[in-house]
């Protein structure tokens, strides 16, 4: 899994398990003002120690504590989330790159 922007890895192959869970994030991190979708399919990954190059936001609210994804070396797109209150990130499906 890559970052669509700058293409770095950001997780590797069966690190995650693709699961239905709808989550809404906003469509760019232009604060709490951006714009928002629901997103139904994510990839769920067991803990952050399984990434390769994932980048957090800074504690929101997002209804609970929760912190942004993002590509740790380009830090321009929302990416998915971590619910302070879970173990497991959600990476949201559509919004990364699959190119090897």
């Amino acid at each position: 899994m890559r970052c669509g922007r700058c293409t770095s890895v950001l997780l590797l192959p069966n690190k995650a398990t693709l699961c239905h869970r709808p989550i809404t994030l906003h469509k760019s991190r232009g604060g709490e003002n951006a714009e928002q979708e629901t997103l139904d399919w994510h990839w769920e990954v067991a803990t952050m120690w399984e990434f390769e190059n994932m980048g957090f936001s800074n504690t929101l609210s997002l209804g609970r504590p929760a912190k942004y994804l993002t590509c740790a070396d380009c830090e321009q797109d929302v990416l998915g989330v971590h619910f302070l209150d879970e173990t497991k990130l959600y990476v949201a499906a559509s919004r990364v790159d699959y190119s090897t």
